[in-house]
C-alpha cells in the first residue's frame, strides 16, 4: 500500500474515531507497517481490517490491531483455500472410486451373463 492508499484508510478510521490524519500520522503508520507483514498489506486489505475492526470496536484502531486483522484474514484465506483444494480431491477420489466399482460390477456381469450362455 503507497502513502496516497494509506492516507485514505486513516480517513476512514478518522470517520469512525475522529483521529487527526496529518503527514506526520501517514508517515508514523508507514513506518510501523513497513516489513511487518510480508507480503505488505495492500489497500484492499486495509480496508477490509479497518471496516472488521469499526464493527466490532469503540475505541481507535492501532498499527497492531491492523497487522493482526490482516494475518488472521490471510491465515483464513489460506485455510479456505486449503480445505477447498481438500473437498476437491476427495470429490474427485470419490468420481474415480465410483467409476472403478460401477467398472468391477460390470465385468462380473458380463462374465455371468457369458457362462449363463
Amino acid at each position: 500500500m503507497n502513502r496516497a492508499e494509506l492516507a485514505k484508510t486513516l480517513a476512514l478510521m478518522a470517520a469512525n474515531d475522529r483521529r487527526d490524519v496529518d503527514a506526520t500520522t501517514v508517515a508514523s503508520w508507514d513506518m510501523m507497517l513497513a516489513g511487518a507483514v510480508t507480503p505488505d498489506i495492500s489497500f484492499d486489505e486495509a480496508r477490509a481490517a479497518v471496516v472488521a475492526f469499526y464493527r466490532t470496536e469503540t475505541r481507535w484502531m492501532m498499527v497492531a490491531d491492523m497487522i493482526q486483522l490482516v494475518r488472521a484474514a490471510r491465515r483464513e484465506q489460506i485455510t479456505r483455500r486449503e480445505s477447498e483444494q481438500l473437498h476437491q480431491a476427495s470429490v474427485e477420489h470419490r468420481g474415480r472410486r465410483g467409476l472403478s466399482a460401477i467398472s468391477a460390477a460390470d465385468i462380473r456381469n458380463a462374465t455371468a451373463e457369458e457362462g449363463n450362455r
